[in-house]
């Protein structure tokens, strides 16, 4: 994407054809044209958005002239007026970039050094403060949107040598710093040699597309045939240009971490191993968790016993708004074989475990949160008093046992260990 910035003098007649080559020369998505005229409509930017016409105060203005236009070749979503905005010297417009970005765009002409008749920097600084203002306004009604605050600065923004005060200098850069934007066209970035005087016409934009930006075409004030401003483009790389910080393998870990268990409700697959680690936390180091993607059961004993885990929650993801509270099923299925270790597949129709452990979250209000494991209930059962179907309710895991909290869960499976060794002796 390149934008474009250029005050043209109010594009005279006789130098029309001059500044439309320009502008085609070095040709941009996005155009900010200031002191222009409705006349001088850039090629390929089909949709505009203008301050409102300049009055005739002097011999220059005609018909169509403008402070600033904002010329896209991305849809305008709309124009953006803030109720305390120059509406003649500035114009705000919300740009569709496509792919769910948009882009606000100010165009703006800072008073310069005897504007209004003042005559010195006070009308500067008293804008500087209004439009600052309005910026951090703008950023904060449309968060979303990427800021570009571009067009006639009237001042070189370095130290003000050339054009500008110390005071508006800091002023404006504090304000864009407070935007989270950073000067494009600033002289510490501008190509060495490219203009044989700063600019003091300017784009700003999101600091986190510093890395990203260039300036790409410069080209000197020419009054006679173009204006008495230079003008600019720069360049914002593709998305895959960005430099991209390599993470460590701890962060990586960290933010899968948060993505699967970061919210107090978990979804349904992701919820299964958080059950596994409630119970693995309550059983350790007797059972050992042994669940992985072909393993015939979630735990077992160090004296060979297997025990498997199943859940259920009242509240899911995708019925909390509602609050309808879900029916418990768990899957109680035989299975046709198992993986020995992982590896070899070995025949044989059976459950895979002889200790059942069903844990229900009951919860069904604000403060439910399938992390806390004090939240939920478990119903410690032996396989061989599961009844002979592929699914059993909750109604029905509470006829075989009665629930238990997470503090009395090692002591339950204990007792139904024993109960079982005492079955096989």
């Amino acid at each position: 994407m390149r934008i474009g910035t250029w005050n043209v003098e109010y594009a005279y007649e006789t130098r029309l054809d001059a500044l439309r080559a320009k502008l085609a020369e070095t040709p941009a998505d996005i155009w900010v044209l200031t002191e222009t005229h409705d006349a001088l409509a850039p090629e390929g930017c089909e949709f505009a958005a203008h301050s409102l016409p300049r009055p005739k105060n002097w011999s220059g203005i005609r018909p169509g002239s403008r402070w600033v236009s904002i010329w896209s070749r991305y849809p305008i979503l709309r124009q953006v007026d803030l109720p305390e905005a120059d509406r003649e010297r500035t114009v705000a417009a919300l740009l569709d970039l496509g792919a769910d970005a948009t882009m606000l765009v100010y165009g703006t002409v800072l008073p310069w050094k005897g504007d209004r008749e003042k005559f010195d920097w006070s009308e500067h600084h008293r804008v500087i403060a209004e439009q600052c203002a309005e910026w951090l306004k703008l950023r904060d009604l449309h968060a979303d949107a990427a800021l570009c605050i571009a067009g006639d600065y009237n001042t070189d923004l370095g130290t003000g040598a050339y054009y500008g005060t110390n005071v508006g200098i800091a002023a404006l850069r504090s304000g864009l710093e407070n935007c989270d934007l950073f000067c494009a066209t600033a002289p510490e970035v501008f190509p060495t040699g490219w203009l044989p005087y700063p600019p003091i016409d300017h784009i700003a934009l999101p600091s986190t597309w510093k890395d990203k930006t260039t300036i790409v075409a410069a080209w000197p004030a020419d009054k006679p045939t173009l204006s008495d401003h230079s003008g600019m483009v720069v360049a914002v790389g593709e998305p895959s240009q960005k430099r991209v910080t390599a993470k460590t393998k701890e962060e990586i870990v960290a933010r899968a971490a948060d993505a699967a268990f970061g919210k107090p409700l978990v979804t349904n697959v992701q919820r299964s191993m958080l059950a596994e680690i409630i119970v693995a936390e309550a059983l350790e180091p007797d059972w050992t968790w042994c669940a992985a993607d072909y393993a015939s059961c979630d735990f077992r004993h160090q004296a060979g016993a297997r025990l498997e885990v199943k859940q259920s929650a009242a509240l899911q993801t995708w019925n909390a708004s509602s609050g309808r509270v879900s029916k418990a099923s768990f899957d109680i299925a035989p299975r046709t074989g198992e993986y020995v270790d992982g590896a070899a597949w070995v025949d044989g129709v059976g459950r895979n475990a002889d200790i059942y452990v069903f844990a229900y979250h009951p919860v069904a209000d604000s403060t439910a949160d399938h992390r806390e494991p004090t939240q939920w209930q478990f119903y410690v059962v032996l396989e061989n008093t599961l009844p002979a179907q592929k699914t059993l309710a909750l109604s029905g895991v509470a006829a075989l046992a009665d629930p238990v909290s997470y503090s009395g869960l090692c002591e339950r499976v204990a007792q139904a260990l024993t109960a079982l060794n005492a079955e096989r002796s």
